[in-house]
């Protein structure tokens, strides 16, 4: 039980460091529509509340983006800050993109249903697909209607993950499951996030 408590609290300070997209700075958004990210203004502020599970063990806490600062050339500096029960909040700074918000890999300005985009990492491909551009989502933040997005990966097919996003004000709502190693044991964790509040 403890072992597990104690990899928990390390997810969670995976979860803060594993959106950080420095080394993509370039914007190839062709599109003649203004991007998907008009909420990427300085002093833009998401608050999100988490619970992150694993084999009947459950952690609820908050996690909040602010956009620190216009970088230029489509890039921003984000602080994300995550707070749990009984640790101490964990902040890191992460550089987002016009085309790369939240980190979904994809300008979603024009996107329809049936569209997929793909990355691999680590030798597993992780693909995104459009389920639908008009899905209903209700959270503490209020009901939106969002693009709801399904993520697979290419080394286990019960890994589906599902994210809705909306065009205005971003992530909406994501329930993401992942499995890892932890002490010879394999452990699957799964994450929601819903929106509790936004500045703007």
């Amino acid at each position: 039980m403890k072992s597990r408590i104690l990899f928990l609290a390390m997810i969670i300070a995976f979860v803060s460091c594993s959106k950080d997209k420095d080394d993509d700075n370039n914007n190839n958004n062709n599109n003649t529509n203004p991007p998907a990210t008009s909420f990427l203004k300085t002093g833009n502020e998401w608050s999100y509340e988490y619970t992150m599970t694993t084999e009947g063990i459950a952690m609820t806490g908050d996690i909040t983006y602010q956009v620190m600062e216009d970088l230029g050339n489509g890039t921003y500096k984000v602080k994300q800050t995550t707070s749990a029960q009984g640790i101490p909040p964990n902040s890191v700074e992460l550089f987002w993109t016009e085309d790369d918000a939240f980190g979904l890999e994809a300008d979603m300005t024009d996107v329809k249903v049936g569209d997929t985009w793909t990355e691999t990492d680590e030798g597993i491909t992780y693909t995104t697909t459009v389920v639908s551009v008009s899905e209903d989502m209700t959270v503490p933040a209020g009901t939106f209607s969002c693009i709801k997005l399904k993520g697979t990966q290419s080394d286990d097919d019960s890994i589906i993950n599902y994210f809705y996003y909306h065009k205005t004000y971003g992530m909406i709502y994501s329930d993401v499951t992942s499995k890892d190693e932890y002490e010879g044991e394999i452990i699957v964790v799964n994450m929601k996030m819903k929106l509790k509040s936004k500045n703007f």
